[in-house]
Formats: C-alpha cells, sequence, structure tokens
C-alpha cells in the first residue's frame, strides 16, 4: 500500500499539466467575444435605459397616476409581509427547538430507562416465586437420582 501511494504522488494531476497555448488563446479569444463582450454591451444598454427612464418620466407622470403605483405597491406588499412575519415566526421557533430539545430529550430518556428498570424490577417479583418453585423441584430431583 506504501508503494501505491508513492507512485499516486509522482504522478502529477491534470490541473498541474502544462496546457496547450495555441488552444488556451483561442478559448480566452472565444470567451471574451462570447461571453464578456456581450455581458458589457447588455449592462451598458440597460443602465442607459434605467438613466433614460427615470430622468424622461419626472414631469410628464400625473399624481393619480403616482396613488395607483403606490396603492398597488402596498397591495403587493400585504401578503409578502405576511409570508416574512412567518418565516420570522419559523426561524424563531426552530431556534427554539434546537435549544431546548437536548434539554428535554435528556428528560424523556431518563422517563424511559426509569420505566424500563420498573418493569425489569416488577418482571423479576412476578418471575421469583417461579424460579424458587423450579430451583426447589430440581434440587429434590437430584437428590432423589443419588
Amino acid at each position: 500500500m506504501l508503494q501505491y501511494s508513492r507512485t499516486m504522488e509522482n504522478q502529477s494531476s491534470p490541473d498541474e499539466k502544462a496546457r496547450n497555448p495555441i488552444t488556451n488563446k483561442a478559448y480566452r479569444r472565444e470567451a471574451f467575444w462570447q461571453i464578456t463582450l456581450p455581458f458589457i454591451v447588455g449592462l451598458i444598454i440597460f443602465l442607459s435605459l434605467a438613466v433614460t427612464i427615470s430622468l424622461g418620466t419626472m414631469g410628464e407622470t400625473s399624481m393619480w397616476a403616482d396613488i395607483s403605483v403606490i396603492w398597488l405597491i402596498l397591495i403587493m406588499l400585504l401578503p409578502g409581509l405576511v409570508l416574512l412575519i412567518l418565516l420570522v415566526g419559523l426561524v424563531y421557533g426552530v431556534t427554539w427547538l434546537f435549544v431546548r430539545t437536548p434539554e428535554y430529550a435528556l428528560q424523556l430518556q431518563n422517563i424511559f430507562e426509569l420505566i424500563t428498570w420498573r418493569v425489569k424490577q416488577n418482571a423479576n417479583k412476578v418471575v421469583e416465586p417461579m424460579l424458587r418453585f423450579k430451583g426447589s423441584w430440581a434440587g429434590l430431583k437430584s437428590i432423589f437420582r443419588r
């Protein structure tokens, strides 16, 4: 086994091997054109649209449109608020349960140990007369066999 581990130490992992510089350069070029550049262009377009929309509509919106948007947002926030309160309550309850579980589990285990001990004690009391009788009977049998 020791020899096997030595041979494994001498081998290099695939990550440590030298990469082919030609394919690595082609990969980096393709990654730039297919991932990085579209991401940057999309980010610039998104930010420019966000700035245009926020600056272009400042004076054109009416008071009633603003009020209706506020009411729509409030209506949608109520279920979210209820769910948030429920989630906070569940987190608090689970935390409380994890803190209290070992204490109550120990008490429950002690109760079951006491029940087990009492059942064994009572079972021994019930069986004791029969064991005495059988022991006496076996002693009498052994005396008469001799």
